[in-house]
């Protein structure tokens, strides 16, 4: 299975999906749907690459409390959640203020299963 196949039926799955991304540690976007929505998912992989960097080393490196699992950030027009795929990508999906975030935490563990498979 492909990433853009693993992204489609997460889309799929979930209401209230704006868009869906794997993001580099780096902060540069590997792939993302739907295309339309380029500039907004590129900027939140960045900004999620910082905050997930800054939060493996205070969660895990500083304060011991071992690996960070997901990040979920609520703003007055989206949700934005992450999931660390491995040690050099994550999954980044922004959802409508009353998208399904617990079903997106549901379904993202299977996908971020995949996604591991599919980027080892």
């Amino acid at each position: 299975m492909e990433l853009d196949d693993i992204l489609t039926q997460f889309i799929a799955a979930i209401d209230g999906v704006i868009g869906v991304a794997v993001g580099g540690m780096d902060g540069l976007l590997v792939e993302q749907l739907p295309a339309d929505n380029r500039a907004l998912i590129s900027g939140m992989v960045a900004e999620n690459a910082n905050l997930l960097r800054g939060m493996v080393n205070t969660y895990r490196d500083v304060l011991d409390l071992g690996a960070v699992t997901e990040i979920i950030v609520q703003s007055e027009k989206a949700i934005g959640y992450v999931r660390p795929i491995n040690k050099d990508f994550f999954l980044t999906i922004i959802l409508e203020p009353k998208g399904n975030l617990g079903k997106a935490r549901l379904v993202s563990a299977e996908s971020v299963r995949q996604l591991q498979k599919v980027l080892a």
